[in-house]
This record gives structure tokens, C-alpha cells and sequence, in this order.
């Protein structure tokens, strides 16, 4: 027995920590891996023979259609960031969740006269949640530093409006005015700590 006897095709799809959509060259759906059934709730008999469209029926797919289209008539690959597009096809987290994924589309040489065409989708929830977990960090450590600076910390836009100014900043504002001016000192202080309350959530 051979090495490749033991190969099994949809055992191996199956495998793969992402989705696998084959289509032929009618754009009909050939291969859909146990990967998609879990993320769009379709098993590979309901997508089997069918578009994208008329899998996804409802759905603006127009993106994906391009990159479709490319792979099949001019062997162009193209990818799909969720940056630009969010949610490309409907999918699912098994909590139920919108799932978040970039898309790759490949052409795939079936021979010399026939092309087929892999779209190939990879989950990205969970990096973009890290993504922004991080930053969010991030803001608020510089948030805390800047709320306790003793100098003046202001940022202003190119209009020359005032965006941001710390307590240390008013405080300067306050004495170099005069006392009146305290009770806008404190408000402004209140204002500021509501939007680094608003920033932590």
C-alpha cells in the first residue's frame, strides 16, 4: 500500500482550522469543509451544486463574486481583509457570535482547460479582540500618565481647537485668569475624568 492510498481528501479538509470552499468553474460549490457547516450553518449537501448566492441568498456578495470571477477567467488571486469589509460572508462563532475572517481567493488548475477556483477563509475574531484589548490598554496607561503629570499636557487640532488638556494645564489657565475661573476648573476636571471613565469601558 502506498503512502497515498491512505490519503483521504475530505479527511483532511476537514482538519484544516479555517474554512475551504471549492468552486467549479460555473462557480458552483464542489467542496465545503466541516469548518463551514459549523461557521454558516449549511451542511456540505445543502451547498453542494449551488452559488454562493444561492447559498448565501440575501446577501450582498458582490466582493466575493469579483474575486470569484478573477480567479476563474484570469487566475488572479485576491484577498479579502475584514478591515475593509467586516463580515464578506455570514458566519458564526460556535458562541453564536458575528465571526470576523479575511478571505483568500486562489485559482486552482484542474488542467490545462479547466480552472477551479478556493476560497479560503481564515477566523480573525479573536486576534481582532486581542487587537483591540491591547490598544485599549494602551490608551489608558497614557491616559494615567497624563492625568498625573505635573506639566501642562494639551493637544490641539489643526484648526487650533484645544482637544485635550490636563488638570496641570487648566490649573495654569485658572491662575494665569484669575480665581474666578475656578468653578469652570472644576467642571472642566469632571468633564475630563468622565471621558477617561468612558475610555476605560
Amino acid at each position: 500500500m502506498q503512502a497515498s492510498d491512505l490519503i483521504d481528501e475530505a479527511a483532511i479538509r476537514d482538519a484544516i482550522n479555517g474554512g475551504v470552499i471549492v468552486l467549479d468553474r460555473d462557480e458552483r460549490v464542489a467542496r465545503w469543509n466541516s469548518w463551514m457547516v459549523s461557521a454558516s450553518g449549511f451542511s456540505s449537501a445543502d451547498a453542494h451544486g449551488k452559488t454562493l448566492t444561492e447559498v448565501f441568498a440575501g446577501i450582498d456578495l458582490r466582493r466575493l463574486e469579483v474575486a470569484v470571477k478573477a480567479a476563474l477567467v484570469s487566475s488572479a488571486a485576491t484577498g479579502i481583509s475584514h478591515a475593509l469589509n467586516a463580515s464578506p460572508l455570514p458566519l458564526q462563532t460556535p458562541s453564536g457570535r458575528t465571526l470576523l475572517h479575511d478571505i483568500t481567493v486562489s485559482p486552482v488548475i484542474v488542467s490545462q482547460s479547466n480552472l477551479a477556483c478556493l476560497v479560503f477563509i481564515t477566523d480573525v475574531t479573536m486576534a481582532n479582540r486581542r487587537e483591540h484589548f491591547l490598544r485599549d490598554q494602551q490608551k489608558a496607561r497614557y491616559n494615567a500618565v497624563v492625568e498625573s503629570a505635573p506639566d501642562a499636557i494639551m493637544t490641539i487640532d489643526s484648526a487650533g481647537y484645544i482637544q485635550m488638556a490636563n488638570p496641570a494645564a487648566v490649573s495654569e489657565e485658572v491662575r494665569a485668569l484669575g480665581p474666578q475661573l475656578q468653578e469652570l476648573h472644576e467642571l472642566f476636571r469632571a468633564l475630563h475624568r468622565a471621558r477617561l471613565d468612558r475610555g476605560a469601558q
